[in-house]
């Protein structure tokens, strides 16, 4: 590399829950910063830190002025080494960066003096990073974004088609990302920009689910999501549905177990991550935190969990995938969890269960459908047995029913309002499948619910 006074730490070396985060692309800081974005991308990286041993982040992103802001707000992040910046090894520095960031300095109005500020910045705080080739992503880009525009099933390739986008225009699209350069992210950018505005979004998202399969890969490291409610992002932007054509993961076992996986989850972040004690916590404290949980072996448990249903969700369709899951061990998990991340807390923070008690962001407050509801509208046959536009509209409606409760403060009627029609449902797709460990799941199930429902009673 041009330089060498960074510790290398290599991507083979890495072991044990790691994660690679995308929290500071400009495709998710892009737009008009608000306290609120400022907030959930924080709050995102602390689930993160807090759930992985190891978290990689390109390093070119924390070039962007928004990454800045966020970084200079929470130093600890660099000067106590919890992400692993990657450099590109052509590149060598995080001053070569700057010339892909020169539109966003010039939005922001910074000056030279500026820019060359926030490059001392990072630069002065980083001690290790993790160097990589861009030969290594570039091939793999290129091929997952034209793989998926291509394949007749896709979803990308139906959602595009719904908006009313012609094969004309898939094929120039394909035929412009097969010339593009794509060892820049401003190659995609510009592509998209270039692209009707109804269907940016959609595209984007496409984009950015590619660039977090290939960059998983480059940097040794799981996909770059903590599968939370407290994400930007949801398991269907990631999934291999949206990336390219793959029918299995369109089945009504694994819609089920995605809306298993939700209800494991919500229980986790119920018990451990409420988002206002997440957002009260400083980044160093969550420093100390980590060490700690880390040594208990959290990082690992939760990280079992995230793999019973991945390894599920992504693997066969038929009814076998359901009937190997042990919901058993996946209670005991999450149980443990839990109580292990609160008791911790009520010991070291104080006011940690006052706290929990006392929030309610509206946020919280929904049917919990969205893995299913992110790849709505792609599930023919589905409807029947998970209906997505029932689970919406049960959604308002609990949602109006919650605000209700909220205003008596009774935190658990909320909830029972909030997730009452999506349990209906879950269970009826159940009765339907009917696998062989039925009463096992049905019994897990509740029993997740209630490790969720026990954070809101009363003392």
């Amino acid at each position: 590399m041009a330089e060498n006074r960074f510790k290398n730490r290599l991507a083979e070396s890495l072991s044990g829950p790691r994660v690679y985060s995308t929290d500071f692309h400009p495709r998710s800081l892009e737009g008009e910063r608000t306290a609120e974005h400022d907030a959930l991308t924080i709050r995102s990286l602390k689930v993160k830190l807090l759930t992985k041993g190891v978290v990689t982040i390109n390093g070119g992103h924390l070039l962007h002025p928004a990454a800045i802001s966020l970084l200079r707000q929470h130093e600890a992040l660099l000067t106590q080494e919890l992400v692993l910046p990657a450099i590109r090894e052509d590149k060598g520095s995080f001053e070569a960066y700057v010339p892909d960031y020169e539109e966003y300095y010039r939005q922001w109005g910074w000056s030279e003096k500026e820019i060359a500020a926030a490059v001392d910045f990072v630069d002065q705080r980083v001690t290790t990073i993790l160097p990589w080739r861009v030969e290594q992503a570039q091939d793999q880009y290129r091929a997952c974004l034209i793989n998926g525009l291509e394949a007749p099933n896709a979803a990308i390739r139906k959602s595009l088609i719904g908006q009313g986008y012609k094969d004309a225009n898939l094929e120039q699209l394909v035929d412009s990302i097969s010339k593009a350069d794509l060892s820049e992210d401003k190659a995609i950018d510009h592509l998209l920009a270039a692209q009707p505005l109804n269907v940016r979004p959609i595209l984007s998202r496409f984009a950015n689910a590619c660039y977090h399969v290939v960059g998983t890969s480059v940097v040794n490291c799981e996909t770059g999501l903590d599968i939370s409610a407290l994400a930007y992002h949801k398991l269907g932007d990631i999934s291999g549905a949206e990336v390219y054509e793959q029918q299995d993961l369109l089945s009504d076992t694994n819609i089920f177990l995605r809306c298993c996986f939700e209800i494991a989850m919500q229980a986790i972040n119920e018990r451990a991550f409420p988002a206002t004690v997440i957002d009260s916590i400083p980044i160093d404290t969550i420093a100390k935190i980590r060490l700690k949980l880390q040594e208990q072996g959290f990082q690992d448990a939760y990280d079992e969990v995230l793999r019973t249903f991945t390894d599920r969700i992504g693997g066969s369709s038929d009814l076998s995938t359901l009937e190997e899951w042990d919901p058993e061990r996946t209670v005991e998990l999450v149980n443990a969890l839990g109580g292990q991340f609160r008791t911790y807390f009520e010991e070291e923070v104080p006011g940690y269960r006052k706290a929990i008690q006392e929030r309610r962001e509206e946020a919280a407050i929904k049917a919990g459908a969205e893995t299913v509801k992110a790849i709505g509208g792609l599930l023919p046959g589905v409807g029947t047995l998970i209906s997505i536009v029932d689970l919406g509209a049960a959604g308002l409606g609990a949602a109006t029913a919650a605000s209700d409760a909220i205003s008596y403060r009774d935190h658990a009627v909320a909830d029972a309002a909030a997730h009452r029609e999506r349990d209906k449902k879950v269970e009826k797709a159940l009765e339907v499948l009917n696998p062989s460990n039925h009463a096992k799941i049905l019994t897990a199930l509740r029993q997740l619910r209630e490790i969720s429902a026990e954070l809101q009673r009363p003392n």
